[in-house]
């Protein structure tokens, strides 16, 4: 099943497995699927672990992910240069 609203996609670093996981939010049903960043890549298509919605994984959605990962980068160096 196919839906026309846009997917929320966002990054999850997991430390215990040294890997980032892409999380998606399904447009149809809301539920939060997940899954190792490098699957999702690979296959193109991200399905919603609830109804099956395919969610496209894009080049333009692995941009948007890795300026998340920047930003959040850049917000940590900020935190720790602060005095406390």
């Amino acid at each position: 099943m196919n839906h026309p609203v846009s997917t929320s996609f966002s990054l999850l670093y997991d430390p215990r497995r040294d890997a980032a996981e892409l999380v998606a939010e399904c447009p149809a049903c809301g539920a939060m699927t997940m899954l190792p960043i490098e699957i999702a890549w690979r296959q193109g298509i991200v399905y919603c672990c609830e109804c099956r919605t395919t969610m496209q994984m894009t080049r333009t959605v692995l941009e948007r992910l890795r300026a998340q990962a920047e930003a959040a980068s850049t917000t940590i160096a900020r935190l720790l240069e602060a005095p406390t």
